[in-house]
């Protein structure tokens, strides 16, 4: 087993190397302090949006949470399962049944790290609007429902408002001494770690050196996700490795007539949730789950009827692709029919069909460039004339790029609106070729596939739609 004096030198070169990224890292936050000010946000709209805008202690010390039940970004690419997030810290309480003097603190530590995480979280309703991430809208929710017809809802709802009202004095504290950027986080989250790898170890004392070896190895690489990856799970695939053997091994060793009731009940509860969540991922892998949308019911999420026909082969890939974009393949045909000209593009998954897509497509996802070329020509054609001077023939744009937006400066829904009003609204130098937004003439009552309103005619927009691709001329 790893000795004592082991682990005192273990500690020093912990110590170390934290105050190394201590120093590094609060530079990061200086400069993340410019980028904010000096207006070039495209990293903090992109990389921030996994992490939150909360204040900065509540960010780092939410993102647990916030990872496993999708708080900033939803979508099935992220989605982790709730088991790691429910079980290990059931384990590591486990062994502290006897010792209430360490347990206790630590499970009042996690209630707090509870408290702080779904206070600045959201709750998914069963009935409209299903999407209620602010207080209001979950008091004024909790008020049309009761215990009765929807407990589920009711019970949720009342925690997140006792949590948002206990959370108030903490928020309070942070916006005085936090912001975008401070010098209290990382020495916090330093002390934290020391802290918990003390007492990792002390957990660990009885373990086999192997077992020691993993646990401490996966505990540092944790720390270090937790504080340097925004909170981007794939940076982070390792824990789930470990975090799966955290689960396992625990449940795979025998059961000692010496354990007590309650140590048999925790493990056979966690054998229960363990194929619980097991059958609702596999649910999930073949529901083709949509992501939470605001106004749309949960059961309309679990399924996607396009993808599920193109799964049983009632529709050929062409069909599949035409019914998700409209006039999508004839516009592609088109961009393929030569590959020397650029494309920009703005989101859209439509790069994937592109020749030579890795030297013709400029992602501009966060509108970046753009903002930069603005600044130095305001007039809407003279931007067409300088990208097609640069061999640019084709945007691809999508329609819902603003949704992404999560800065509460909503900056990104601020270049959006310029690029698509201040650009491609009445440029005589672009061409619509293909989008699936419909809008509706009420005086014909005709529907036409167009992205801009005219007001003139009162038009009303049928669907918000999801892309458009224009020529520029």
């Amino acid at each position: 087993m790893l000795s004592n004096k082991y682990f005192s030198w273990l500690y020093i070169l912990l110590i170390g190397i934290l105050c190394c990224s201590l120093s590094i890292s609060i530079y990061a936050q200086d400069e993340n302090k410019q980028t904010v000010t000096q207006g070039n946000t495209s990293v903090r709209e992109e990389i921030q949006r996994y992490m939150g805008y909360e204040e900065l202690p509540a960010r780092y010390l939410s993102l647990p949470y916030d990872v496993t039940m999708n708080t900033n970004v939803r979508g099935p690419f992220i989605d982790i399962g709730f088991c790691f997030l429910l079980l290990i810290p059931i384990f590591y309480l486990m062994g502290y049944l006897k010792r209430p003097k360490v347990g206790i603190p630590f499970m009042l530590f996690c209630v707090s790290i509870f408290i702080i995480s779904i206070a600045n979280s959201f709750i998914l309703s069963t009935e409209p609007p299903y999407l209620l991430d602010t207080k209001e809208k979950i008091a004024t929710y909790v008020n049309e429902i009761s215990l009765i017809d929807a407990p589920i809802d009711f019970i949720t709802a009342h925690v997140h408002l006792t949590a948002r009202t206990l959370y108030q004095p903490l928020n309070n504290l942070f916006k005085t001494i936090s912001g975008n950027y401070d010098y209290f986080t990382y020495p916090m989250l330093i002390i934290l770690f020391v802290i918990g790898f003390w007492l990792v170890v002390d957990r660990i004392k009885s373990h086999t050196k192997e077992v020691k070896a993993i646990v401490v190895f996966a505990y540092i690489f944790g720390f270090f996700w937790l504080i340097l990856t925004s909170g981007i799970i794939w940076y982070g695939y390792l824990i789930l490795v470990f975090s799966t053997l955290f689960v396992v091994y625990p449940l795979s060793k025998q059961l000692e007539p010496s354990n007590t009731k309650i140590v048999k009940v925790i493990k056979y509860s966690a054998w229960s949730i363990l194929f619980i969540s097991i059958f609702l991922l596999l649910n999930f892998k073949s529901m083709n789950y949509q992501p939470v949308q605001e106004g749309v019911a949960p059961e309309k999420m679990l399924f996607d009827p396009v993808l599920t026909q193109y799964r049983l082969g009632v529709v050929t890939k062409e069909q599949t692709l035409n019914q998700y974009y409209p006039g999508i393949d004839d516009v592609l045909d088109k961009i393929n029919e030569e590959d020397q000209s650029l494309v920009y593009r703005v989101g859209t998954i439509f790069p994937f069909f592109i020749r030579k897509n890795d030297s013709r497509v400029l992602l501009d996802n966060q509108l970046g460039v753009f903002n930069t070329i603005q600044n130095q020509l305001s007039d809407r054609v003279q931007i067409a004339e300088a990208l097609k001077a640069s061999n640019f023939k084709y945007i691809l744009v999508d329609l819902n790029t603003y949704l992404i937006d999560k800065t509460p400066e909503k900056t990104l829904t601020k270049k959006f609106l310029a690029f698509m009003n201040d650009f491609i609204a009445r440029n005589p130098k672009i061409e619509l070729l293909a989008t699936d937004r419909q809008v509706l003439n009420p005086q014909t009552n005709e529907v036409a596939r167009k992205v801009f309103l005219n007001t003139q005619l009162n038009e009303q927009a049928v669907g918000r739609g999801t892309f458009a691709i224009y020529e520029i001329k």
